[in-house]
């Protein structure tokens, strides 16, 4: 019962900052999206059709470089655990972020957009393969914060290495939410090599962030992406 009050502060002390009652709002409108049936069907054959065993890919693209990410990766996976350990929040896990690591490795990626930060395991991984390419790369991310939470900005990117996060040179984090962070970040990108999506999964709000990063894809990117088609 006690949680269930502090979540309660937390919100309504959250929605009073700035405009995060506006992001809120959308927020829960979005739930009430629906995907027609034929979307969905569609959707799903696209899938079947284009599955692919993940080792099987990523061996088949670079041997060495597959290895590679995946000790990269248990070394972010157990580093971060620990990190986590000293909170009392569930902050979530990660996602594929061996394959982001691989990816940007693979396609030498300078330029690297991410939406959906949480606790930081892809922001993590993204950085530490720019580092790896050794070309001055640079991670731009959007996220909002966990409303639930007391303070909750702090918490975003927390598995995140110290050094990344005092350097504005390697990346630069963005917490008001995608359709405020979005039109900021592209203003100051001439490009984008690689785009990686994990917000907002409403239909409008992937629309939303499609149409404003289009135009800044690399060459790089939308070859990778016809690769992948």
């Amino acid at each position: 019962m006690a949680n269930q009050k502090n979540n309660i502060f937390n919100i309504f002390s959250f929605m009073l900052k700035g405009k995060n009652y506006k992001i809120l709002f959308r927020k829960i409108l979005s739930r009430f999206e629906k995907y027609s049936s034929s979307d969905q069907d569609r959707n799903i054959s696209w899938i079947k059709e284009n599955c692919s065993d993940l080792d099987s890919f990523c061996m088949l693209l670079d041997k060495k470089l597959w290895i590679e990410s995946q000790e990269a990766s248990l070394q972010i996976k157990e580093t971060s655990e620990i990190k986590l350990k000293s909170i009392k929040y569930n902050l979530g896990g990660g996602g594929n972020y061996p394959l982001l690591y691989f990816l940007i490795r693979f396609t030498k990626a300078k330029y690297v957009l991410e939406t959906g930060v949480a606790a930081g395991f892809s922001s993590q991984s993204i950085l530490k393969a720019l580092d790896a390419n050794g070309a001055n790369g640079k991670l731009f991310s959007s996220d909002f914060p966990y409303f639930r939470l007391k303070n909750p900005e702090q918490y975003i990117g927390y598995v995140v290495d110290e050094k990344y996060k005092i350097n504005n040179d390697s990346w630069e984090l963005y917490t008001e939410g995608d359709e405020n962070n979005l039109p900021k970040i592209i203003n100051k990108l001439a490009r984008i090599d690689l785009f990686h999506y994990d917000s907002d999964k409403s239909k409008s709000g992937r629309n939303y962030a499609m149409g404003l990063i289009q135009k800044k894809l690399s060459i790089l990117a939308m070859l990778f992406i016809q690769f992948q088609k």
